[in-house]
């Protein structure tokens, strides 16, 4: 399983970056295109954040790779740095795209941003980013927001979705792009599933051992176990989602043409 979950792991994180790159050009580095902060999220989030959580937590099932104290610290710091830009990136998005008109749309997006930034130093000023078991309220702070952002790209997608289909069925609308918000909808629900895995491994091995500091390796790895083998049905099917997405195939998209044929035709 944990080959399996490398693998998947290290397809993940070159999808990210290719779909991170592709955004970020074809956005011509405009502050205003979506594509811009989405390629952002592809490139900090979803492949440079990703990798890095990968490097730091790898000793806690293998003790021989952990990393230093001094040099897990900084690691761990990276990680912030690019998981809340990654995730500012997909806030804005998600209001330039779907708000980019409502002044509760502004205001939603730049609160959460702001919101996480505080909750990231919140870490830096009361643990300095410390590789710990239970991290303080900055941790859940951060935790929480990225869910609300999840939630609200989520559902933006799905009500899109749904809007294309009532035009689809009047053939005002392309079949591919309707399906887009679908999977777009989808795709944030499952990695905002995908991104508890780490705060329930925690509240587990606090469960099982009382212990919210140490770590103990003997004890942890049937968690680790757990997590991973959800992590990788979850980024199977994130990766599945975004590919669809981004590079659908031939097949796939003559087969949601005819889907949105026989919708017409009812």
């Amino acid at each position: 399983m944990e080959a399996l979950s490398a693998i998947v792991t290290l397809a993940t994180l070159l999808l990210g970056l290719l779909i991170g790159f592709r955004l970020i050009v074809r956005s011509g580095l405009q502050l205003s295109a979506p594509e811009l902060w989405l390629g952002c999220f592809f490139l900090f989030y979803h492949a440079l954040a990703s990798g890095l959580s990968s490097a730091l937590y790898t000793g806690w099932s293998r003790p021989e790779l952990a990393l230093s104290d001094q040099i897990a610290s900084r690691v761990h710091c990276a990680y912030y740095v690019f998981s809340i830009a990654g995730s500012v990136g997909f806030i804005f998005f998600t209001w330039l795209t779907f708000r980019p008109h409502a002044r509760w749309g502004r205001w939603l997006a730049w609160g959460l941003a702001l919101g996480m930034l505080a909750g990231a130093y919140s870490l830096w000023w009361t643990e300095r980013f410390e590789l710990r078991v239970m991290n303080g309220a900055g941790y859940w702070v951060v935790l929480a927001l990225k869910g609300v952002g999840f939630s609200w790209l989520s559902g933006e997608a799905w009500r899109s979705w749904r809007m294309s289909q009532r035009r689809l069925r009047l053939g005002l609308s392309d079949a591919v792009v309707s399906n887009r918000f679908l999977l777009i909808s989808m795709w944030a629900l499952v990695t905002m599933l995908l991104s508890w895995s780490d705060p329930l491994a925690r509240l587990w091995y606090v469960e099982l051992t009382g212990s919210t500091t140490l770590w103990v390796p003997e004890l942890g790895r049937p968690i680790i176990a757990g997590v991973v083998a959800f992590a990788t049905t979850f980024l199977s099917l994130s990766g599945t989602l975004l590919m669809l997405s981004f590079f659908p195939t031939a097949r796939y998209r003559r087969w949601v043409e005819r889907r949105a044929l026989q919708t017409e035709g009812v």
